[in-house]
C-alpha cells in the first residue's frame, strides 16, 4: 500500500474488530457505515470499468472524483481505470473535458508540487 499524502493508517486483524465490536457496541454501527460506504465506493468503481472504452472511463472519473483534481497524478490516475496516461492526455485535450473540467491539466503535477 502506497500513501500519496500525509495520513494516519490503521489495521487490525479480523478478531481484533471482532473484539473491539463486542467491548463497545457502538463500533458496530461505525463499522457498519464503512463497510456501506466501501460497497458504494466499489459499486461506483465497477460501473467506470463496465461497458466503457478507455477515454469514457476517464471522463467518468472525473465526474464521481472531482476532488482528486490536483491531488492524484495522472499515471496514478491511469493505473486505477486500466488505461494508458497517453489515454488521459487524449481525453484531457478534448474540448468535453476542457470545458468542463478547466482545472483538469494540474493533475500532471506531483501532490504538493506548487501550481504554474
Amino acid at each position: 500500500m502506497e500513501l500519496l499524502e500525509k495520513a494516519t493508517l490503521v489495521s487490525l486483524r479480523y478478531d481484533e474488530l471482532d473484539e473491539l465490536y463486542e467491548l463497545d457496541p457502538a463500533t458496530n454501527a461505525i463499522g457498519r457505515r464503512i463497510s456501506e460506504h466501501q460497497l458504494r465506493y466499489f459499486l461506483k468503481r465497477e460501473s467506470l470499468f463496465r461497458s466503457r472504452v478507455s477515454e469514457e472511463r476517464y471522463l467518468c472519473f472525473l465526474e464521481y472524483f472531482p476532488h482528486l483534481f490536483g491531488r492524484v497524478q495522472n499515471q496514478h490516475v491511469a493505473s486505477y481505470l486500466e488505461i494508458s496516461p497517453g489515454t488521459i492526455s487524449r481525453a484531457l485535450s478534448g474540448s468535453s473535458s476542457k470545458q468542463k473540467y478547466p482545472e483538469a491539466k494540474k493533475t500532471d503535477s506531483s501532490p504538493g508540487k506548487k501550481q504554474e
